[in-house]
């Protein structure tokens, strides 16, 4: 392989840091009451973070072929090592900090627990890795049941419930985005010796440079963003659930009218539980908060014109 072709796949994984970095920026801005935008329920936020998680998995899938090319024996499980290790410490902290949405299987155990069942394909035809990757994507909607809610299966992605967890990327559907990487992996080796694009300005060094400490910036980020946030605003800013409702809503662009009657709604909807909004507030909701949450979220948005 190429200096030029690693420049580029390592670009490519500093754009998702980059992105992720963002995400989480906005959401802890959200979460201390500094912007308007609810961040963890506004759509376009929601896509963001959703396509920053196909990247790196995708990516993960590109690395398992390119990584068949190094002569290091060993260096696969020498990475899944390390990804797991790192895995179980987000997990150690996140029970520490937040025990009632601690991850459980996050974005780090999805890519070790990937990057060990992407080995089996990897010898695989074109058509076997492309029918597994199609049916990964499916199963979710295919083959939930009840009998997957269950918390030591939760990591499959086959509950008919949303886990209450601060990252949950299930192994299904998401390694099929992993194949879908491997499949196209396959397809950059092909052209192999075509010219491929080097990282010559600042901003794409630097892109590149991110990218090849992926790990250690996605251990960091989050420590230094929420320390910073917690220095200049050790407490989130005043103002009433029904408030910040509101504002969110009319953040989106809806009319004052909607927005007052969608934040009416929601407080409405959360009434039975009055100690809710403070534990939203510290991060530190029980699963049966966490649902009647999402209930009363997605019942006020379906009845707003």
């Amino acid at each position: 392989m190429t200096h030029s072709r690693l420049d580029s796949i390592d670009a490519l994984r500093g754009g998702a840091l980059l992105a992720m970095v963002v995400y989480h920026a906005a959401w802890d801005l959200s979460m201390f009451g500094l912007t308007e935008v609810d961040v963890a329920n506004d759509p376009l936020w929601t896509l963001l973070a959703r396509a920053t998680t196909c990247a790196f998995l995708a990516l993960v899938g590109v690395s398992l072929v390119l990584a068949r090319q190094d002569p290091r024996p060993g260096r696969v499980l020498r990475r899944f090592a390390i990804t797991a290790a790192a895995a179980g410490a987000v997990s150690l902290g996140s029970w520490y900090f937040q025990p009632d949405a601690f991850i459980y299987f996050g974005i780090l155990h999805c890519i070790a627990l990937s990057g060990l069942l992407g080995l089996v394909f990897l010898r695989a035809p074109g058509w076997v890795v492309a029918a597994a990757a199609a049916f990964c994507l499916a199963a979710p909607w295919l083959l939930a049941n009840p009998f997957f809610d269950r918390p030591w299966w939760l990591w499959l992605g086959l509950s008919t419930v949303v886990p209450v967890s601060a990252d949950h990327v299930p192994i299904l559907p998401w390694f099929g985005v992993v194949l879908l990487g491997v499949l196209a992996g396959r397809e950059v080796l092909r052209r192999a010796r075509e010219p491929f694009w080097q990282a010559r300005g600042v901003a794409t060094r630097l892109l590149a440079g991110a990218g090849r400490w992926t790990l250690l910036i996605y251990l960091l980020h989050q420590p230094l963003l929420l320390g910073g946030l917690t220095l200049l605003v050790p407490t989130p800013l005043p103002g009433s659930p029904a408030e910040k409702f509101e504002a969110s809503c009319r953040a989106a662009g809806q009319p004052e009218a909607i927005c007052r009657a969608y934040a009416a709604c929601i407080v409405e909807g959360l009434a039975p539980d009055p100690g809710i909004a403070a534990a939203a507030e510290q991060g530190r909701m029980t699963p049966a908060q966490a649902t009647l949450w999402r209930e009363s979220v997605a019942r006020c948005r379906a009845a707003a014109p």
